[in-house]
């Protein structure tokens, strides 16, 4: 082989390894779905990922359906936020990579820790595995009054090697937004076929169809057709969101006994 070839040779390998190594590190991709602005960034075998929707209501009603969420999930009634959560599974379309079901989810009060119980389904391999995703999960604000809702994986597992988010309302040039910020790695098993390319069949889209159904609540809202007259944990003073999370107090009304009330007895 002559020193030319050699060299060419040397000069493709360099190149190859060099994409291999370090083009994941900068791969970033930004799209525009819809109402929904998108951006990943993959690296390091971690896919981060935000994304923002602006709906057309009040910052009252966004901050109020982030407490409703968090309310829902702490006295375990998910059902009554199947207008945030539906479309999600992707295991009834039959055409998504992973379809994911929630069986059951369990809550301890005292550490703020969800045991979620999931039934997931790999289409390539056309197999269930039950997984079980320990979140530790807040409600809280920034320095600047903009409520958030926390979540941080406490248990990494063959399913999820690590994994968090936040949900927030935000402004940015004189609007409000929903924003969602997520951190994902996959464990070995799922990193096996879960690449770049295929990360939208994956966590792009839930994150799409979540924030749109964020926006159309929010809208609904606005409209004044949902059914429930319980007001806003928000004074007139504009007063921090934090006490909710300092005090740990129930959203909801009081019933005749002093207990308190689902604030979604409406809606049923």
């Amino acid at each position: 082989m002559s020193k030319k070839n050699c060299s060419n040779h040397r000069a493709i390998l360099r190149l190859i390894v060099f994409v291999c190594c370090f083009l994941p590190v900068w791969n970033v991709v930004l799209a525009q779905n819809g109402d929904v602005l998108m951006k990943t960034r993959y690296g390091n075998g971690i896919f981060n990922t935000e994304a923002s929707i602006e709906p057309s209501v009040s910052r009252e009603i966004m901050c109020g359906m982030l407490l409703d969420i968090d309310s829902c999930f702490r006295h375990l009634e998910i059902d009554s936020i199947e207008w945030a959560i539906k479309g999600l599974s992707g295991k009834e379309e039959g055409k998504n990579l992973i379809g994911i079901s929630l069986k059951n989810i369990e809550y301890d009060p005292n550490t703020d820790i969800f045991d979620l119980f999931l039934d997931v389904y790999v289409s390539i391999v056309k197999k269930n595995f039950n997984v079980r995703v320990t979140v530790l999960m807040k409600y809280e604000s920034d320095s600047n009054g903009n409520p958030f809702i926390v979540a941080q994986l406490h248990n990494p597992n063959f399913f999820l090697k690590s994994a968090g988010g936040t949900l927030s309302v935000r402004q940015k040039g004189g609007k409000e937004q929903f924003v969602v910020q997520a951190s994902v790695s996959f464990g070995w098993f799922f990193n096996l076929f879960i690449s770049t390319s295929n990360y939208c069949a994956v966590a792009e889209w839930r994150i799409q169809t979540f924030l749109e159904n964020l926006k159309t609540e929010a809208e609904r809202r606005q409209r004044g057709l949902a059914i429930d007259d319980r007001p806003f944990l928000i004074n007139e003073n504009n007063a921090s969101f934090t006490q909710y999370s300092q005090t740990n107090q129930q959203v909801g009304r009081l019933s005749d006994d002093g207990t308190p009330e689902s604030p979604f007895a409406a809606h049923r």
